[in-house]
C-alpha cells in the first residue's frame, strides 16, 4: 500500500487575517502621524524652524503695543536672527528675536508693565514680578515656546522682546506693510531741522491682531552730526507736550504718530510710527 502525503499550502487562515490586521494597523498609525504633524501643537521647540516660528513673534509684539494703549509711544525695531547656537550636539540652529520699545512719561513705567500684563491673552500667563532690586519685569509665554520678557531700561523707556530660542534654520518673510507718508516726511523734517538729511532708511512692521499694521519708519543721519541737547534743537518741531525729554533722547506724539529721536556718538535716529488705530 501506497501512501502519498500532501504539504499543505499557503498561510492558515488565522494568520493569513493577522497580517492583514497588522497591514491595516501600521497604516492607521501613518495617517495619525501625518494628520498629527499637520495639526498639533509642537511638543518640543525644535520641531518648528524660525521662519514657521515668526508669525508668532510678530503677534507678541502687535498684543503687546495694543495692550500698551495709544498713549504710549511705540518703535518698532527689525528682526534679529543669530546663526551659530546649536539645536542639538551635532545640528546647529538659529535664533530669532524682535524687540518694541515703548515711552512713557518718566515714573509710569511700571503702569504700562502692569496695564500690558492685564491686556495680553490670559494663556499667555503674563506675570509682572517687582524685584527687591527696584526693577520690574514682565514674562509671558505666547505659545509654541516664543518667550515674552519686558523691563524698564532708562526713565520713561522700556523694552519688551520676544524670542525663539535655538531653532532650524529658514528664510524669514518680513511683513510687508508700506511706509506711511506721513511718518515718511515727519523723519525727514526731524533731520532737516537738526541739520541733516536721512543716510539710511529702514521699515518694520507687525500685523494688529484686528487688522491693519504697527509701522515704524526710522533713518539715520550720516556720521558727525552734533545737534546738542536735542529738546531744544527740536523746539520749533516738537509738540509742548513732550512724553520723554532728555538730552540725548526725545519722545512725542504727533497726531497718530509717535515719533522718537535719539542721538549717539554723532547720529541721530528719528523714527515716526503709526499704529494700528
Amino acid at each position: 500500500m501506497v501512501i502519498v502525503t500532501t504539504q499543505p499550502t499557503g498561510h492558515p487562515p488565522w494568520r493569513r487575517l493577522w497580517w492583514a490586521l497588522l497591514v491595516v494597523w501600521g497604516l492607521a498609525l501613518t495617517a495619525a502621524a501625518l494628520a498629527s504633524a499637520r495639526t498639533d501643537p509642537p511638543t518640543v521647540r525644535e520641531q518648528r524652524s524660525v521662519a514657521q516660528a515668526q508669525p508668532v513673534v510678530d503677534r507678541a509684539l502687535a498684543e503687546t503695543v495694543r495692550a500698551a494703549g495709544p498713549s504710549t509711544v511705540v518703535e518698532v525695531l527689525g528682526y534679529d536672527l543669530r546663526a551659530g547656537c546649536r539645536i542639538t550636539s551635532a545640528r546647529e540652529g538659529q535664533e530669532l528675536d524682535r524687540v518694541v520699545l515703548l515711552y512713557t512719561a518718566p515714573g509710569g513705567e511700571a503702569a504700562v508693565l502692569d496695564r500690558i500684563a492685564a491686556q495680553l491673552p490670559r494663556g499667555w500667563e503674563p506675570a509682572v514680578r517687582r524685584h527687591a532690586s527696584g526693577s520690574v519685569t514682565l514674562r509671558a509665554d505666547a505659545g509654541e515656546f516664543v518667550g515674552v520678557h519686558g523691563g524698564v531700561v532708562g526713565p520713561g523707556q522700556l523694552r519688551v522682546s520676544a524670542g525663539t530660542g535655538c531653532r532650524p534654520a529658514a528664510p524669514l518673510t518680513p511683513a510687508a506693510a508700506p511706509a506711511p507718508a506721513r511718518a515718511v516726511a515727519t523723519v525727514d523734517a526731524v533731520l532737516s531741522a537738526l541739520g541733516g538729511r536721512a543716510a539710511q532708511r529702514r521699515t518694520g512692521s507687525v500685523l494688529c491682531p484686528d487688522g491693519g499694521a504697527v509701522t515704524t519708519v526710522a533713518a539715520d543721519s550720516a556720521p558727525g552730526l552734533a545737534p546738542g541737547p536735542l529738546p531744544q534743537a527740536l523746539r520749533g518741531v516738537a509738540p509742548a507736550g513732550l512724553v520723554v525729554a532728555e538730552p540725548a533722547l526725545l519722545a512725542y506724539r504727533d497726531g497718530d504718530l509717535g515719533v522718537v529721536v535719539r542721538e549717539h556718538d554723532g547720529v541721530v535716529t528719528a523714527s515716526a510710527t503709526r499704529g494700528c488705530g
